[in-house]
């Protein structure tokens, strides 16, 4: 009894393994089962697109060089703090108005006398709307009084004019004269002294 089933389980392992071999062998030979073979030739490296793919690359940028005006701009605001005085016309002795905006336009080679009054006839007329960095602004204290005050134009945009001067009061200060209740009253005029 012993050896019918040995005998038994001997066949079935022959069976089995007739079975798998026929089964590879159907797997390797028939077309339906092959396994899918390499294309000859070369291999290609890139997948080919139906149109060139474009980045975003950033594009660099060379700042552009300070104009004239806004040179003259950024000096006059780097003497904010210097003392107000009398006749003043230089960073040691301090500034009036005029003293201070002839010493300004001296360091650009601009000629422009020491005096308020002799500045106003300095150069050519321009409305306020035009003013530009650079330009200056002259002031009345009314309407038929003599000039007496005179600003440097430092920004301007629709909605602010901001001047350095030097004031009796505070020195050399920057400020928006639109939102000065009492420098904007007393405007006169704005020159332009860089194209006259």
């Amino acid at each position: 009894m012993k050896k019918n089933i040995t005998s038994w389980l001997f066949l079935l392992g022959v069976l089995s393994l007739s079975t798998s071999c026929q089964l590879v062998r159907k797997l390797t030979t028939d077309p339906v089962y092959a396994p899918p073979t390499r294309p000859s030739g070369p291999v290609p490296t890139t997948i080919p697109t139906a149109e060139p793919v474009l980045v975003d690359a950033p594009i660099e940028t060379v700042p552009e060089a300070p104009t004239l005006r806004q040179k003259i701009a950024s000096t006059a605001i780097q003497y904010r703090g210097i003392p107000y005085q009398s006749a003043g016309k230089t960073p040691e002795t301090g500034f009036d108005c005029s003293g201070f905006t002839s010493y300004v336009m001296q360091q650009y080679n601009i000629r422009l006398s020491p005096s308020t009054r002799t500045q106003y006839e300095q150069g050519k007329v321009k409305s306020i709307e035009d003013a530009q960095p650079g330009d200056l602004i002259f002031f009345r204290q009314r309407p038929k009084d003599p000039i007496s005050h005179v600003a440097l134009v430092v920004y301007r945009d629709a909605f602010t004019l901001r001047v350095v001067h030097s004031t009796s009061s505070r020195g050399v200060i920057e400020e928006d004269l639109m939102q000065s209740g009492y420098w904007k009253p007393k405007i006169d005029i704005v020159r332009d002294v860089l194209n006259p």
